[in-house]
C-alpha cells in the first residue's frame, strides 16, 4: 500500500496513524525493548527501509536516546 494514500485515506476516517517508527518509540517508552538503536540500525542498513538523517536523529531524541 501506498503509504501516503494510507495515512490520507486513515485520516479521512478519523482514525489515527502510527508507523514503524512511532511503534518502536512506543515499544522503548513502555520499556518492550531496552534501545531503538538497534532496530533502527537494522531497518536501515539489512532491510534497507530508507528515512532521512534528521528523521534518525528525531525518533531518537523521542526516545530518549540522544540528547
Amino acid at each position: 500500500m501506498d503509504e501516503r494514500a494510507g495515512r490520507s485515506a486513515a485520516a479521512n476516517l478519523g482514525i489515527e496513524c502510527l508507523g514503524l517508527l512511532g511503534i518502536l518509540i512506543t515499544a522503548k517508552r513502555r520499556n518492550l525493548i531496552p534501545l531503538l538503536l538497534p532496530y533502527l540500525d537494522q531497518l536501515q542498513f539489512e532491510a534497507r527501509f530508507w528515512f532521512s538523517q534528521n528523521l534518525r536523529i528525531q525518533v531518537l531524541q523521542l526516545a530518549g536516546e540522544i540528547p
